[in-house]
Parts: structure tokens; C-alpha cells; sequence
């Protein structure tokens, strides 16, 4: 078996030398939700701090009740620094492949859009927008399309609050 060759041995050297270097000078990496860095700061802290207007209808509810799980899990503070409201808007749409005659597909789009407002004054920190699809199968059976459509409901307010969790920590660390 024939050793390799020195030269390029040190050119492989070389190049990852040459990459390692380019990403120190990338900036400081930080968590984004886990302990203080050097200035003490912690986005956890800042989410912590947020209350949750309500929302009335079923699937506002549960969009604002995955929010408070994901991003207030100790539940909401007795002494919020901000106030979260949400608008959402809920619309359905036929998928043009049809399955069978019996059963055609459906896709749910939940489309809201966020405000955060320090709490006493108003001021506006962050707005923004997130939204999810979700499809389900409608049937013969009327119960079985109301169950289908809201676990529909129930799995686009989970990603719509996961995105809104990211997107308002991202931006409270700014």
C-alpha cells in the first residue's frame, strides 16, 4: 500500500485550516433560549413576561393555550411586562385530486397575524405573521368530517404557535 502524498496532506491541511478560521469570524453564538450570556441576557426571560389576550372562538383558544404551554410553560405572569394579541383567520380549500367519490380531500389555512405591546404604555415591539396548512379527508359521515376538520384546526395552531414562539424570541433577543 502506497502512503499518501505529503503535498496533499498539507493542502487538506491548508483548506480546513483556511475554513476554520472563516467561521470564527462569523460572531458570537448564542443560545436562544438558554442561559444568560455575557450580558446577562436570557430570551426565556423576556417570553416569560408575556400575557395572552383571549381569543374567542375554538381554535383562537387553542392556538393561545399552545402559546402559554410553549412560551410561558410556568403559566402566564401575574405581572406581565407585554401583551400578545393575536388576529386569525381561518379558510378552507378543495385539493383538485379527488380520492374516490365517497371522499374528497380538504386543506385548512390558518393565517394570523400577531401584535406584542409593552403592558401601561402601548408601545408596539413586535408584530408579525405566521401561518399553516393543514389537510383532512371529508366522508360520508357528518361526525367524522367536524372530528377531522378540528384535528385539522388543532395541528396548524400547534405550527403556527411553534413558528410565533421562534419569530418572537428571535426578535425579543435582538
Amino acid at each position: 500500500m502506497s502512503s499518501p502524498d505529503p503535498m496533499s496532506r498539507r493542502a487538506a491541511l491548508g483548506v480546513l485550516a483556511a475554513a476554520l478560521l472563516g467561521l470564527a469570524g462569523c460572531g458570537e453564538v448564542r443560545p436562544l433560549y438558554g442561559s444568560a450570556g455575557a450580558a446577562g441576557y436570557t430570551a426565556a426571560g423576556d417570553l416569560a413576561a408575556i400575557r395572552f389576550a383571549p381569543i374567542s372562538d375554538r381554535v383562537g383558544q387553542r392556538l393561545r393555550n399552545e402559546l402559554i404551554r410553549l412560551v410561558t410553560p410556568s403559566g402566564e405572569p401575574g405581572n406581565p411586562d407585554y401583551q400578545m394579541s393575536l388576529q386569525l383567520e381561518v379558510g378552507e380549500s378543495d385539493v383538485l385530486v379527488r380520492t374516490t367519490s365517497e371522499v374528497d380531500r380538504k386543506t385548512l389555512t390558518l393565517a394570523v397575524s400577531y401584535r406584542i405591546v409593552e403592558v401601561g404604555t402601548d408601545n408596539e415591539v413586535v408584530t408579525g405573521k405566521a401561518f399553516a396548512d393543514a389537510s383532512y379527508n371529508r366522508v360520508a359521515s357528518e361526525f367524522a368530517n367536524i372530528r377531522a376538520r378540528e384535528d385539522a384546526e388543532n395541528r396548524a395552531a400547534n405550527i403556527v404557535a411553534e413558528q410565533i414562539r421562534t419569530q418572537i424570541a428571535a426578535r425579543l433577543r435582538a
